[in-house]
């Protein structure tokens, strides 16, 4: 009793504790911080640039600029602001320093002295009647000022401007997840309030991303919990016709979830929301043990050993997903491992002081069906081996629905991007001075090549290469100037030759920004670009992902044979040499058939599909242990454990999140066929 009063007490302070955790429980939803490896160089570089784009979200309006200006007049001005990379406020400045300004086509020009051509070409804008200039013709007599801003996209297009909008979230660090996916689910009701059939406003972009996945997280585990118990009481009932004994179960179960939830709080800053759905599988596993508990009514050493060798090899993967450094996994390690240590050891003190039906159901099994299915699936699993095929791409692990996808492609489509490889080069330097004449190093090669790009330095030259323009200009007005005498006076031309050089200093734009002292570059092209120079690194973030992980995925394949050499000798250890091996041989074949069978449903395999084959390992090797024994009703536990857990990850194959479908594919195909080779090798004598 003096045990029990122990666990109670724990048991109170594991509720209280998490009472507590759980209102200050931030999800975390960014899928770049959920899948790479903490270890991996550049990761705080491409976590902030990741960060940028996270806060924006991307609106197309059908209906123009009455819908849209409706639209951002119901925003929270305290959570969201309109983004304005507007350059017209600048153009005050320009007007300043226009000699400092010269497009690239002019610039060209003025270097080879070609100052007629120069001249004729501000003729024929001078009369062209659809002309317009930014400075008076007696300021700006080349029409050098305009020709730059027009060159750089500037002003912006207008029809752009009246069909799409980028909002910002305001101090988007400082809000928690909730709270910023309360304010997103508003937009998405004041969208469907402005949308009418043939006006429709789309809305996609990182925070729209993440509110469907945190949605469609709560609908999954909601209908996946739901479905779990029902079965837990559907076959509690089948076996032992008393739904009394659904209680202990149901408290052991909370025991393991609150506890999990617990010690990741206690680990981690945010809790990742796939974790979260990942979670409920643990309702299939920590049942296990109860069922085990409940079958064999002889509770003896042998009982014991066999439960806790269970456990072990249970845990044992896990521990290499917390090792791993990838974020998400480990979170799965520390949830899994102390939600099923809690239900463990709950089953074995508590369940002593409960009352057991003794009476069970026997159901006993074809092995003729079970070895035609099997041999089906060992048939498909090896086909599938010969057509593995790996993809480390984003896409593995995400794929948004048809509707977020097509808001995407509208946007682009109307913002006229280009379906191109989209590059970032990070520009550093001591000060902006120096980050612009690295800029302009740097773009010199792009437009060699016809290469597209978008950077500060297009908009604000440096200091040295304004002095530069203003010398250009002046040779300009010095050699041809007196060109225009019949239209201009001779005081305008001599104050147009008297102009002082005034430098326009580059303000901070954070859209260029990624600190302080570095700038971003964006880069579009589908060639491969090669810079080598100080102080200018390429930050291709999708490539360095899709690396990151192959890299990733060749060390888990040289870590697996050797993991699984280990199982093997724990296993001879713990049984001797020949039982060992016939221990290991269902969960061996049972890993390899679900990768083929996984290569075959799903068409390719991702590095956490290859991960997960750890995870059928560990779960699969109590089927064999408990089938190995003698025991009365062994069969019927390892069934019922085998139903349970692998319902569980037959509900998680069919949730959105394509990072843990792709897991629990692998794991129910393991599951099933594990159990299978199991009934087969161990088949008793009638």
């Amino acid at each position: 009793m003096k045990i029990v009063k122990i666990v109670s007490l724990f048991f109170i302070i594991i509720c209280f504790f998490f009472i507590i955790f759980f209102k200050e429980v931030k999800f975390e939803t960014n899928l770049v911080k959920t899948i790479l490896p903490s270890n991996i160089e550049n990761l705080e570089d491409i976590l902030l640039i990741s960060d940028k784009s996270s806060s924006v979200i991307k609106a197309v309006f059908e209906g123009g600029e009455t819908q849209k200006e409706n639209f951002l007049q119901k925003l929270d001005p305290e959570i969201f602001e309109v983004n304005k990379i507007d350059f017209s406020k600048y153009v005050s400045e320009y007007k300043k320093s226009s000699n400092n300004f010269l497009s690239d086509d002019d610039k060209k020009l003025t270097e080879n002295k070609k100052y007629n051509e120069i001249y004729n070409n501000a003729l024929k804008e001078l009369y062209n009647p659809l002309s317009f200039q930014i400075l008076p013709f007696d300021k700006d007599p080349y029409f050098l000022l305009q020709n730059f801003l027009i060159k750089n996209k500037l002003p912006k297009n207008e029809n752009n401007e009246q069909t799409t909008s980028e909002i910002i979230i305001k101090n988007q660090q400082g809000l928690s997840p909730e709270l910023i996916n309360k304010e997103i689910k508003k937009l998405i009701c004041l969208q469907k309030e402005l949308s009418t059939k043939n006006e429709k406003i789309y809305l996609s972009g990182t925070p729209v991303h993440s509110y469907y996945t945190s949605r469609n997280a709560i609908i999954s585990i909601n209908i996946i919990s739901v479905l779990s118990l029902l079965l837990i009481f559907l076959i509690t009932y089948f076996y032992f016709k008393n739904i009394k004994i659904i209680l202990p179960i149901m408290l052991s179960i909370c025991f393991g979830v609150l506890t999990g939830v617990c010690a990741v709080k206690l680990c981690f800053q945010n809790f990742q929301t796939v974790t979260l759905v990942f979670s409920t599988a643990l309702i299939g596993l920590g049942i296990d043990y109860s069922y085990h508990y409940f079958f064999h009514l002889k509770r003896d050493k042998i009982f014991i050993k066999n439960l806790t060798f269970s456990l072990v090899t249970t845990i044992i993967p896990f521990l290499f997903f917390y090792f791993s450094g990838i974020e998400l996994l480990k979170q799965i390690a520390v949830f899994s491992i102390a939600g099923l240590i809690s239900i463990y050891f709950f089953v074995l003190v508590y369940y002593p002081f409960f009352n057991f039906p003794s009476s069970l159901k026997n159901i006993k099994i074809n092995t003729k069906i079970i070895k035609l299915i099997l041999i089906l699936l060992l048939i498909s699993g090896i086909t599938g081996l010969f057509k593995l095929n790996f993809n480390d791409s984003l896409s593995a692990f995400y794929i948004p629905s048809k509707k977020l996808l097509e808001a995407e492609n509208i946007y682009n489509e109307v913002k006229g991007i280009k379906n191109v490889s989209s590059q970032i080069i990070e520009i550093s330097g001591k000060n902006m001075e120096e980050i612009l004449q690295r800029e302009e190093e740097t773009a010199i090669k792009f437009k060699e090549q016809n290469i597209e790009y978008i950077a500060l330095s297009k908009f604000f030259p440096s200091a040295k290469k304004q002095r530069e323009n203003y010398e250009s200009v002046k040779k300009l007005y010095k050699n041809n100037l007196y060109k225009f005498k019949n239209i201009l006076s001779i005081d305008q031309i001599k104050k147009l030759k008297q102009q002082k050089f005034t430098v326009l200093k580059a303000p901070y734009i954070n859209e260029f920004m990624l600190n302080e002292n570095t700038s971003l570059m964006f880069v579009f092209s589908s060639k491969e670009i090669n810079i080598e120079k100080d102080g200018v690194k390429i930050v291709n973030i999708k490539q360095n992902i899709e690396n990151y992980l192959k890299e990733y995925r060749y060390k888990i394949l040289k870590i697996f044979p050797l993991m699984l050499f280990s199982v093997l000798m724990l296993l001879c250890l713990f049984f001797g040499v020949k039982k060992g091996i016939q221990i290991f041989l269902p969960s061996f074949f049972g890993m390899f058939t679900a990768l083929g069978l996984a290569s075959l449903i799903m068409g390719e395999i991702n590095l956490f599909t290859l991960i997960s084959l750890f995870l059928v390992l560990g779960f699969t090797i109590d089927y064999a242990v408990f089938k190995s024994e003698a025991a009365e009703n062994n069969d019927n536990s390892v069934l019922v454990s085998c139903v349970t857990t692998a319902f569980s990850f037959l509900l998680l194959s069919l949730t959105s999140f394509k990072l843990i479908s792709s897991i629990a594919i692998i794991l129910f195909s393991g599951i099933i066929v594990s159990y299978l080779c199991c009934t087969v090798m161990f088949k008793k004598d009638e």
